[in-house]
Order: structure tokens, then C-alpha cells, then sequence
């Protein structure tokens, strides 16, 4: 048979070459199909599963695949590609592939020529979702190639090659040991120490842990064991914001037998242990139990550690005992969870004659076991400086760990945003950061937190070492779930469903008829869940890592979705239908939000249960104003609106869409919402509620717009059917109408409009809206010279805000109380205020918000005698302003006006425009950090 055409290399960089060309196909998809299909070349797949594959996001994938497919046979030739009507396959007679002689020679037992086809990872630059599990087959297959090579001879060539492996697959610790055990053989004790000492090096800098007890024993066996002499690193410099776990232990062991360091996968037990070992005085073992399934098992690695030699069951444990009564030390089980049913008696046992620590998942349950929990690394709080941010301990491992990947990169101003959320979103697990941190080396904090929305898979190691837990989050979290009985897997599937806390009777609408109590205790005590019973019912919670990992473990979860959303929505029309007052109702809800909102995921990607899911997204609008969920709401909304008209009843859908044009009011494309809201009005003409809430929603617009007459025009409209309007509806309408003659210079008229909303309002129960119209009040009467009654009112907004936990409401009751101290020309008062404004609206991710608050900060700081930033505030302000078609109010200008006079006795007209020109072009984030670093001195006269 003729030789193959075409020579395509996977490893490394994709290549397909020919004895004469370099093959150069029209788009990277189409290299793509060809990598995918050469994995198995001779053999067909599906043009459904290649099309979803190669063009997962696009609805006309199928027609990519068939003009890839003719790509592929106008370069390869007509014969290169095998298909029909509903599979397609490359001609193995055509093609010669590295990936497939590197497999061949490999079952062949030829490794040192499979390993020199090995010039890099599998298609490397490529991280398409089918690719890296690939690689990770292909990247494990190489290892244990390199081993079995240097088993079959651990010569010069050979132990030349398995280095030049491990330049390509990163930290591989079976490789290390397969070196030191070669060259232990070959009598180099010397070299066998140095390999040990790069191996210790790596495993450092990449997961901040020490060599396995196999590598430490292959130095043991060496002619001349170097192992105690081999420095080690001190573990506590190590372990950020352990510092004080590591001093409680160790006090704890001075007083206690045995101790169990329990948390989840992840959350670093074995480092802290390790570091606890350097602490304390004395000897100690460390037993790795990682493989360990019996007693027997157990007890032979521990004889094997403290060197003993292997006896009988009967005798071994009675043999360590003696031990440890005769050498008083340290002696650390590490990884016991799956021992915890058969091995417990033997830790009682040996905890009488000498001091344990013990590292697992589960509790031991024995008497005199004192428990020390290893939760999160500690978050920076919201707020926090840059400074505060990176050294808070979760982003202070994560940016250590991203420039062992990528020593470039650094936190900063611009990206702190993301890598914070990033880490809270990992829950602050150690192993989870760390496997997250080092994909910086291809992709940015930003791209990483993107990528691990619905899995983490994305953070998986692409340098798995031997110690297969360090490799992936999903394997971490399989081994826990791995270790429970049915009923407590499908207790942690049902819980898995709850973004937030849950209690036993939320689990119950999901799993009846299952013995949850003691299912959840089982979860409980094997780290899956976290329990609070501090209160009258017991709540839960799961992480988030877990969370996410558990689905991909279980085939049955879907069947539990629908009772979720059914259990959410009942929950939140429970709460509305309540006799219970406003706050408590929003209280209620907040409690819920984040499983409100898990629900509302599955019902858009499922489009099941309409009428459920619309009136759980209608019942959650109150709670998403208030807390600063409008955008997360407005999404759900917006996606119901786009599904066909013949799927929603028409009432249910004019609801969704005054809804969604309520959240919209913050947008930025003012006349969008102008329009989208005009198209609205003849739909909800006759029903006078819809109709009523589309006009005083387009009042609001109009006013924002800068067309005041026209809103006043809808408002009266509005204020004349008062009869027919609730208490709410009639305080929205006046204060609107407050607002709109506020904004046209009318602060009498707005006074007396607010003035009257304030008792509607009083009287309609709700406190969000109540809050609002104080704080615009209080503002009115200080313009009007009226300071007592105007601070007594924001004192009061601020008791509300506080009564509903709303840092959204407060941030703009302090924005509008800073602007009523500027008027009662103490600005020296009003900086802290405003400052304290900024904060909050930030920590609430409200940034729409600064846009007005920047105004007046900087009115603050220009009679406060700091001009420069007063201006770079106004730049950003008023330009953000223009761009989207929001022009200032008269009273702002005149507002402005006033201010920019001050200025100009304090700065060159020159100066003026150079600095408004750099804060308009400058990034939010310095301008808020300028903004609150900004001091107080005394007011500048005026």
C-alpha cells in the first residue's frame, strides 16, 4: 500500500504537512474538525456530535460542518474524508498521525520511541472543551510511559529523556520518583536527593505542599538516606491567613491525644497539618492514607512510616502503641475519611500511649476528639482598598500562585474586581484558588470566572502530578460524595439545588418519603454541608464549588428541578399573600434571594413551567429594587419576553413587560426605553392598574430625558384618577411629580408634592418607596433653608434603610443628605457623608448611581480648597451624563455653575480643562479610589 499523504502532529503545535506542502486550511475551525476527527482516524463520528463540538454556540453548525468538509477535501483530496448522510471520518489510509503511532508504539512496549515523537502537550494553544480531557488521557498516558522506560532501564539516555518529558508535562511526581528510584538503582544517591529537592521545589511553588511519603520513602531505601538532612520549607509562611488555626492546634495538641482536622476537599487540612508538624517539638511521622481502604491497610502504612516491621493485625497495633509510648512524637494520619467506618477503634486505640492528628472529611466520632474545622480562606470585606484586597489571605494566594504561572501578573485597580469574585465565587478553598490561579497563564481573571459559571471543570490542573486530588475540583468532590450511602447522595443532589441557605423541610418538597435527618447529619458530618443551629430551626448550606461539581456526578438531578422551582415559587407567593408587614416581607425574601434566583436559571434554560416561573420573577421585583437585583431581574424578563406569544397568556405577559420597562428606568439608552414604553401604552389602555404604571414609568423616563412637560403632563393624568388608585400608587405619582418640578427650578411646588406623597406614602406599608421620598424631602427642605427638619427626616431614612438591611437605599440617602449639607454650607460635613455614599452604592454593585453622586462630592471638595479632584468628579459626571442623553437639571447647573466660579479663583482656566478632560477619559474605579482618599480639611471661605 502507498505510503499516507499527509503527516499531521498533534503534539505541540497542529501541523499537517506533506513531502512537498504545508497544508493551510480556511478558518481554525476547520483545523479544529481535523484535529477532532484524527484522534481516531479510520473511524466515523456523528456530523450531530461533530457539529456540536467543533461550533457549540452557533444554530447553523450544521452548516459550518459541511463547508469545513469541503475545505478539508479541496486541501487533503477528495479520498481524505470518509461521509455520508449522517457520519464523517478521515481516510487512515491517507493520513500518518503522532497521536496514533505514540498509542501504538506505547501497547507495543516501545516507550522511549513513543516518548520521542512527544515534542509538547497535545495540541497545545487549544482549549476547546474536547480537548482538554484529551489532553489529560494523552498527558497520563505519557507519564506512565516515561516511568515504565525508566523501569526497564534507568540509564543516562533514558533518564535524559524522562526530564526532557517533564520539561512538557510540568510536575509529575510519578516521574520524579520513577528518576529518583533510577538513579537510586544506578547507586547516585547524590542525584537521586537533587531530584528530590526540584521535585519538593515545584510541588512549593504550584500547590504550596511537600513531596508524597512514596518519594520520601524512595530516598529512604537509597545506600545513603539523606532524607532528614534535606531541608524543608517552613510550611507557616506559607499558609496566608493560617496563622492562627497553626498556634491553635499546636496549644491543643500540648493539652489533647487526638485532634481531627476536618473540612472539605480542598480546603487545605494536609498543608496544615504539615505546617503543624513544623511547629511542634519533637519527632513526627507523617502516614499519607490516601490509598488506604482497610484497617489492615492502615495499620501496615503506619508500622511502615514509624519503621517497624510488618505484623500481624493483632500485633500491630499493640506494636505502635509500644512505639509511641517509647518515642514520644507527632504521629499524622492524613486523608482518613474512607477509613472512618472500619479504622476508628485503632485511632482510640493508639491516642491512649501517644499524640495523633488526624486530617479528614468525616468525624471520627471517638470520645476525647477534639474537632478544628478548616474553613475558607477569609475574603477582603466589601469596600476594601487595593492595598486591603491583595493582602486579604484568599487573593493573596491566588496572586502568588498566578505568578508562579505567569510572573507578569500582578492584582490591580482594573482587575481586583473579578479575582475577588473569582475567589469568593471558589468559596475560598485553597485547592480551588490554586487550580483557578494557575490557568492565568492563558486567560485573565475576568475570562476564568466566566468559564466556570455551570462547571468547573475549566480549572483542572494541566499539570497533574501523581497526587490525583491536587488535579481537579470534580475529582476532590467525587471522592466525598463517593463515600456516602444512597440516601445521603441523594440528600447532597436535592441540597446541591440551593445557591442559598436552606432547612430539612425545603429538602423534604424534593426527597420525600427519604429519612433526611439522618442523611443530612451524614452530609454534615462529611464536610458537604455546613449547619447552623443557632437559631429555632436548623439551616444549611453547601459550597459553591461543591454545588456546582455534585451534578456532575449524579445522572438524576434534573428530576428534582421542577419541585425546586415549584418550592421557590410557593415560598415567594407565600411571602407576598402573607399578613406581613413590608420589611418583613423583603426581609423574608432576602433570605431566599439566591435560591429565588438558582430557580429562576433553570426555568429560563427550561422554558418548563411558565406561569410558575413568571410569578416567581413578577413576586421578587419589591426584593430586587431594594437589594440591587434589577439587572439580574431585567435579564430573566427580558429572555421570557423573546419566547413566542402562543407560550404566555397575554395578561401574564403585559405584567412581564411593565415589569421589565420598570427595571429598565437606570438604563443607559434612555430613548430606547422611551420608545420600548410608548409601544406599550395603547396594550395596556383600559385596564386602569397596567395602564397607570406605564404612564408614571414614561413620566419618569420623560423627566430623566430632560422633557418635563411631558411627564408633568402624564403625572396630572395620573394624580386625576387618585379614587382609583392605591395609597403606593398615589405617593409614586406625587413624588415623581416632586422630582420632575425639582428638576425645573419649582422647589416649592416640588416641596409641597413631596410633601403630600410623604403621607401616601406613610400610609401604603412600603418602606423602600418611603425611604426615597424622605430623603428627597429632607433635600427639598434644605434648599428651602429648613436644616432641623431636614436632618430629622434623613435620620429617619437612614433608621428604614437600616430596618431593611439596604445599603442600595442608604448609599443614596447619604448622597442626597451630603447635597442638604451643601446647602447648609457645611461641606466639610458633607465629604465623610458622600464618601460613605460612594461605598455603598459600590458594595452593592450600584455604580449607575455615581454619575449624581460625583456631582456633588466634587461640589463638596471644591469648597473644601481641593479643586483638581473636584473637577476630574465633574469631568466624569457630566460627560457620563451627556453620553447618555441625561442632561443636569436647572438646579444642577446652577449647581455646577456656582461651584466651577470657586474653582476659577483656585486654577487656570488651562488646568480646568485638563483635568476634566482626564477624569472624563479616567476608569471608575480611580475615581472612587481619588474620591475617598480625599481628606477633610477645613472649608475654604465663600
Amino acid at each position: 500500500m502507498a505510503a499516507p499523504t499527509w503527516k499531521i502532529k498533534t503534539f505541540g503545535s497542529f501541523e499537517v504537512t506533506s513531502k512537498d506542502a504545508v497544508a493551510k486550511f480556511r478558518t481554525r475551525k476547520t483545523a479544529d474538525l481535523v484535529a477532532l476527527l484524527v484522534i481516531r482516524p479510520g473511524e466515523q463520528l456523528s456530523r450531530e456530535c461533530l457539529a456540536a463540538l467543533c461550533w457549540p454556540d452557533s444554530d447553523a453548525s450544521r452548516q459550518s460542518l459541511r463547508m469545513a468538509i469541503s475545505d478539508i477535501r479541496s486541501v487533503l483530496g477528495e479520498d481524505a474524508v470518509l461521509a455520508d448522510r449522517d457520519r464523517v471520518g478521515l481516510n487512515a489510509g491517507r493520513v500518518s498521525v503522532d497521536v496514533v503511532l505514540f498509542e501504538k508504539l506505547t501497547r507495543e512496549k516501545r516507550f522511549r520511541e513513543a516518548l520521542d515523537l512527544v515534542q509538547g502537550l497535545f495540541l497545545e494553544g487549544h482549549e476547546e472543551d474536547w480537548v482538554v480531557p484529551e489532553r489529560l488521557r494523552l498527558t497520563d498516558m505519557i507519564a506512565t510511559a516515561a516511568v515504565s522506560m525508566l523501569a526497564d532501564d534507568p540509564g543516562d539516555e533514558n533518564a535524559s529523556v524522562a526530564k526532557r518529558i517533564l520539561t512538557v508535562v510540568g510536575c509529575r511526581e510519578d516521574i520524579h520518583i520513577a528518576l529518583m528510584q533510577a538513579y537510586v538503582r544506578r547507586g547516585q544517591t547524590t542525584l537521586a536527593i537533587a531530584q528530590f529537592e526540584e521535585l519538593e521545589r515545584q510541588l512549593d511553588e504550584l500547590w504550596g505542599e511537600p513531596p508524597s511519603q512514596a518519594a520520601v520513602d524512595v530516598l529512604e531505601s537509597a545506600p545513603r538516606p539523606r532524607v532528614a538532612s534535606i531541608n524543608r520549607p517552613s510550611w507557616r509562611h506559607q499558609l496566608v491567613g493560617r496563622e492562627a488555626l497553626i498556634d491553635d492546634v499546636v496549644t491543643t495538641l500540648s493539652q489533647a491525644n487526638l485532634v481531627t482536622l476536618i473540612g472539605p476537599g480542598g480546603s487545605g487540612k494536609t498543608s496544615l497539618a504539615r505546617a503543624v508538624m513544623n511547629e511542634v517539638e519533637g519527632t513526627t511521622w507523617f502516614v499519607d492514607l490516601t490509598p488506604e481502604t482497610t484497617a489492615t491497610g492502615a495499620a501496615r502504612a503506619i508500622q511502615t512510616a514509624l519503621g517497624l516491621p510488618h505484623a500481624e493485625q493483632s500485633e500491630a497495633i499493640p506494636a505502635v502503641a509500644r512505639f509511641l509510648r517509647s518515642h514520644p512524637g507527632l504521629l499524622v494520619l492524613d486523608n482518613f475519611e474512607q477509613l472512618a467506618a472500619v479504622a476508628t477503634p485503632m485511632v482510640e486505640a493508639l491516642a491512649k500511649d501517644g499524640q495523633i492528628l488526624v486530617t479528614s472529611r468525616v468525624e471520627l466520632g471517638l470520645r476525647g476528639e477534639i474537632l478544628k474545622r478548616v474553613g475558607p480562606l477569609d475574603l477582603p470585606k466589601m469596600g476594601a482598598s487595593l492595598e486591603e484586597v491583595r493582602l486579604s489571605p484568599a487573593v493573596s494566594v491566588f496572586e502568588h500562585r498566578a505568578r508562579a504561572a505567569n510572573d507578569s501578573f500582578t492584582v490591580t485597580g482594573d482587575n481586583a474586581p473579578s479575582v475577588v469574585e473569582l475567589c469568593r465565587r471558589l468559596d475560598g478553598l485553597p485547592l480551588a484558588i490554586e487550580l483557578a490561579a494557575a490557568r492565568v497563564v492563558v486567560h485573565s481573571p475576568a475570562q476564568i470566572l466566566a468559564s466556570i459559571q455551570r462547571s468547573m471543570s475549566a480549572i483542572d490542573s494541566r499539570q497533574t502530578s501523581g497526587v490525583d486530588r491536587h488535579s481537579s475540583l470534580d475529582r476532590t468532590i467525587a471522592w466525598s460524595f463517593d463515600l456516602l450511602d444512597d440516601d445521603s447522595r441523594l440528600a447532597a443532589l436535592a441540597s446541591s439545588l440551593f445557591a442559598g441557605p436552606f432547612t430539612e423541610i425545603d429538602v423534604a418538597t424534593l426527597l420525600p418519603n427519604t429519612n433526611l435527618t439522618k442523611a443530612l447529619e451524614t452530609l454534615v458530618r462529611s464536610s458537604v454541608i455546613n449547619a447552623d443551629t443557632s437559631s429555632d430551626v436548623a439551616r444549611y448550606s453547601m459550597l459553591e464549588t461543591i454545588r456546582i461539581c455534585i451534578p456532575n456526578l449524579a445522572e438524576n438531578r434534573n428530576e428534582f428541578q421542577p419541585r425546586f422551582l415549584a418550592c421557590m415559587a410557593h415560598k415567594a407567593r407565600e411571602v407576598e399573600e402573607g399578613d406581613l408587614r413590608y420589611e418583613e416581607r423583603l426581609r423574608r425574601h432576602q433570605s431566599q434571594l439566591a435560591n429565588y434566583f438558582a430557580a429562576l436559571d433553570f426555568f429560563v434554560e427550561s422554558r418548563a413551567s411558565i406561569p410558575i416561573g413568571i410569578r416567581l420573577a413578577l413576586d421578587l421585583m419589591p426584593a430586587a429594587a431594594v437589594y440591587a437585583l434589577g439587572d439580574r431581574l431585567g435579564a430573566v424578563l427580558t429572555t421570557i419576553l423573546t419566547w413566542p406569544n402562543d407560550e404566555i397568556d397575554p395578561a401574564l405577559r403585559a405584567q412581564v413587560v411593565m415589569a421589565s420597562l420598570n427595571l429598565s428606568a437606570n438604563t443607559d439608552d434612555l430613548d430606547q426605553s422611551i420608545a420600548l414604553t410608548q409601544a406599550q401604552l395603547p396594550k395596556v389602555a383600559g385596564n386602569l392598574k397596567l395602564e397607570t404604571q406605564a404612564k408614571l414609568q414614561l413620566a419618569s423616563l420623560y423627566k430623566s430625558r430632560g422633557r418635563y412637560e411631558e411627564a408633568m403632563t402624564l403625572l396630572d393624568w395620573s394624580i386625576g384618577h387618585f379614587d382609583d388608585l392605591s395609597h403606593h400608587e398615589r405617593a409614586r405619582a406625587l413624588y415623581l411629580a416632586g422630582l420632575t418640578a425639582c428638576c425645573m427650578g419649582e422647589h416649592v411646588r416640588s416641596l409641597d408634592y413631596h410633601l403630600e406623597a410623604l403621607k401616601h406614602a406613610r400610609k401604603g406599608g412600603d418602606r423602600a418607596q418611603l425611604i426615597r421620598i424622605l430623603f428627597d424631602v429632607g433635600s427639598e427642605l434644605a434648599h428651602l433653608g429648613r436644616s432641623e427638619e431636614s436632618l430629622e427626616l434623613f435620620d429617619e431614612a437612614v433608621e428604614h434603610c437600616e430596618i431593611l438591611d439596604s445599603r442600595k437605599l442608604e448609599g443614596l440617602t447619604r448622597w442626597q443628605q451630603g447635597d442638604a449639607l451643601l446647602y447648609m454650607n457645611r461641606p466639610e460635613d458633607a465629604v465623610p457623608i458622600l464618601q460613605r455614599s460612594i461605598e455603598l452604592v459600590m458594595e452593592v454593585g450600584f455604580k449607575a448611581a455615581l454619575k449624581w453622586i460625583f456631582l456633588k462630592m466634587g461640589e463638596a471638595l471644591a469648597k473644601c480648597g481641593q479643586p483638581v479632584t473636584a473637577v476630574r468628579l465633574f469631568g466624569k459626571a457630566v460627560e457620563t451624563r451627556n453620553a447618555e442623553s441625561r442632561p443636569l437639571a436647572v438646579y444642577e447647573q446652577n449647581d455646577l455653575d456656582k461651584t466651577m466660579e470657586i474653582v476659577r479663583g483656585q486654577l487656570s482656566q488651562n488646568a480646568i480643562d485638563r483635568h476634566w478632560s482626564e477624569g472624563a477619559q479616567a476608569s471608575w474605579e480611580e475615581l472612587i479610589e481619588e474620591a475617598l482618599s480625599a481628606g477633610v480639611p477645613t472649608a475654604s471661605p465663600m
